[in-house]
């Protein structure tokens, strides 16, 4: 909240009215001018997941300005033409933005649906880590979804910022023991142009393991997409029979038509992740941006999906040779 002295001052600029009280209250912000140093300070997390175990963790910022932080003294210009301003650097800070990147940030946060360069959409969001930290955790946590939900018209122009969001909520779920917030994050797109390169087979397997979740027949293609498979022609050009034949193929190896995570992965078996985890906050401690944690292995499940793979595509071969020979029968008897 604003209050009265603040909304009165003359630096209060006029394009802050606009933005939504729900925006507003996650927004870090100060009537002064920047300071040249900002002394060591101490940030505390304490949350208490739906089991009722509360974590505490105490650390200290370097001298460091906070990226997000808005100054309300500096200047702030309404372009002519927004489409003529450069925009921000990809991991940009509030206040060495110009004064029409300015405007326009603040104008976006009016509307944070709206597409706009992923610079402004990163400024947002290092301030939305430090809420789930040491401010308003559910209200963060729900306004992070809607942001990366935002970009999912956005299919090639997004991807690192769809999966840099999801990282930081995946990051708070595993650091935080908020392990009952996993259900929330996405798993695998339906639509291959949102299966990005960069969005972790590891991260999407463990929220599935998690959330005590199957993966069956057409998440597994999914995965298998992105990988280095060999002979993908039938994922590709065939997925309808492709994902009929892996059901098959589950079923008889397995006794079911789906992976469970939990028969291939275990608590004790853990590993360096070979996803990145940690927040993305420049001005937030080492331990923070790069933690030391210890995943579930998930090779086991992996290595067993690949090995299915050689199979299901002879398979699948053979009952498209096996239709099209029905079809020619079929067409001859006309």
């Amino acid at each position: 909240m604003i209050d009265k002295d603040l909304a009165a001052s003359s630096n209060f600029p006029d394009v802050w009215i606009k933005i939504p009280l729900d925006i507003k209250q996650l927004l870090f912000y100060i009537n002064e001018t920047p300071p040249d140093t900002i002394n060591k300070w101490e940030m505390k997390a304490s949350i208490s997941s739906e089991e009722g175990v509360k974590i505490q963790s105490t650390f200290t910022l370097p001298k460091r300005h906070d990226p997000s932080t808005i100054y309300f003294p500096l200047p702030i210009t309404m372009p002519h033409k927004e489409s003529d301003v450069p925009p921000p650097e990809r991991y940009a800070t509030y206040r060495h933005l110009t004064p029409e990147q300015k405007y326009i940030y603040l104008n976006w946060l009016n509307n944070i649906n709206r597409p706009i360069n992923e610079g402004y959409r990163f400024l947002f969001l290092f301030g939305l880590e430090r809420q789930l930290l040491i401010g308003n955790f559910n209200a963060a946590w729900e306004m992070i979804i809607r942001l990366k939900n935002s970009t999912l018209s956005e299919i090639n122009e997004s991807r690192y910022f769809r999966y840099k969001s999801t990282n930081t909520l995946f990051t708070t779920c595993i650091m935080l023991n908020r392990i009952d917030l996993l259900q929330d994050i996405t798993y695998i797109y339906e639509e291959p142009a949102y299966n990005d390169v960069l969005i972790w087979d590891d991260m999407q397997i463990l929220v599935k393991y998690y959330n005590h979740e199957p993966i069956d027949a057409k998440e597994a293609i999914n995965l298998l997409k992105r990988t280095s498979t060999r002979n993908r022609r039938y994922i590709e050009n065939a997925p309808k029979y492709y994902a009929e034949e892996m059901a098959k193929l589950l079923l008889e190896k397995t006794g079911h038509s789906f992976i469970r995570p939990s028969d291939y992965i275990f608590e004790e078996n853990r590993k360096k992740p070979n996803i990145s985890i940690g927040f993305i906050n420049p001005s937030f401690p080492f331990e923070l941006r790069n933690p030391e944690i210890l995943l579930p292995d998930t090779n086991k499940l992996t290595t067993f999906l690949h090995e299915l793979h050689p199979e299901c595509h002879e398979r699948t071969k053979l009952q498209l040779r096996k239709n099209m020979a029905a079809e020619k029968e079929w067409s001859a008897q006309l």
